[in-house]
């Protein structure tokens, strides 16, 4: 009676595994397309680089949306190192800026003193394209003669000091210093969005 019991449930589950693996197939089709259909983070701030050192660096960017942010760097197609973000949530009642961003920090270590890298924007396993083909490079400090620059009182936005922009753009120094009043006449988020960020 028992081996009559085993032999009907096993043919049964035969004749429901088809049904059963054309569900899994549909599940996983649509975890597919709705994937492909999620756009891509929305950047609100371009990556930039600070606490650079010889063997460190911090890489950081802002979004609308939250996820699980990541950087990977590269000083040639098989030398690479990467580093997860961590976030943090600047919402409208801080920044006043009327819609909440996230600003992600992915600190690399382990980098090599001297070394030029060419990094990547990851975003919930996805590489986040950056505006106007822009690409994220930057040397570490190294022995041996530099060049910097240091500025102050950088501006309003005005067309004068996108110009001191792209022509401090064009000396490519090792270093920036800004020396203090990054923006008027506040020096709110939104100021410093708009007079600071998006200039530099």
């Amino acid at each position: 009676m028992g081996s009559a019991r085993m032999r009907t449930r096993l043919a049964s589950a035969k004749r429901n595994a088809p049904r059963s693996w054309r569900t899994v197939f549909r599940i996983v089709a649509l975890a597919v397309v709705l994937s492909a259909a999620t756009p891509p983070a929305t950047l609100v701030r371009k990556p930039y680089v600070q606490n650079l050192r010889g063997d460190r660096a911090s890489v950081l960017w802002t979004t609308l949306e939250n996820g699980q942010g990541a950087v990977e760097c590269f000083t040639d197609p098989d030398t690479s190192v990467s580093a997860l973000a961590r976030v943090r949530e600047f919402k409208p009642a801080q920044t006043g800026m009327g819609f909440v961003y996230y600003q992600h920090q992915a600190d690399l270590s382990g980098l090599g003193s001297g070394a030029e890298y060419r990094c990547r924007l990851m975003m919930d396993g996805r590489e986040l394209s950056l505006p106007e083909d822009a690409v994220l490079t930057f040397r570490t400090a190294g022995p041996g003669p530099y060049s910097f620059l240091v500025f102050g009182d950088s501006g309003t936005g005005s067309q004068e000091q996108q110009q001191v922009s792209r022509l401090m753009s064009a000396e490519r120094p090792a270093l920036v210093l800004h020396t203090g009043d990054i923006v008027y006449p506040g020096g709110n988020y939104g100021d410093q969005q708009a007079f600071y960020f998006d200039v530099y």
